[in-house]
């Protein structure tokens, strides 16, 4: 339960899954548990954000068997890194 249980928490979009509330679980054992079974700890959202992706553009699983490719814009919105 607890190894499965990250893939549904957080907030998806286009595919990827975040979870802004990362840091900050609150009652959420089952979040913070889950976080800490693939990595020690999660800094909060305004330290660091982590996307994870576990099917491809078809909604099929990932796996090994296939290549992938991941293209970004060439002008990200990533004022952050400036600040």
């Amino acid at each position: 339960m607890i190894q499965y249980a990250g893939r549904s928490v957080g907030t998806t979009n286009n595919g990827w899954s975040m979870m802004y509330e990362g840091g900050r679980y609150g009652h959420d054992y089952l979040s913070r548990a889950s976080i800490n079974l693939r990595a020690a700890g999660l800094n909060v959202p305004e330290r660091a954000l982590y996307p994870n992706r576990y099917t491809d553009a078809k909604g099929e699983k990932l796996s090994g068997n296939h290549a992938y490719r991941m293209t970004m814009p060439a002008n990200p919105p990533a004022d952050a890194f400036g600040h």
